[in-house]
């Protein structure tokens, strides 16, 4: 299991990006810092492909 967040912190902007890798699927979460985001899961036919997505 893969975790990575990035944030931006530019003028008023304030936001997170993440990304999970578990097995053949990951999950991206994404919004302003501070609260839950959106959340979206894309599963794949192979780890390798979500790998390389």
């Amino acid at each position: 299991m893969d975790k990575r967040t990035f944030y931006l912190k530019h003028g008023s902007s304030d936001k997170f990006w993440a990304i999970q890798l578990e097995g053949s699927s990951h999950t991206v979460n994404y919004g302003k810092t501070g609260t839950s985001g959106t959340t979206q899961t894309k599963d794949f036919p192979t780890e390798s492909a979500a790998r390389k997505s």
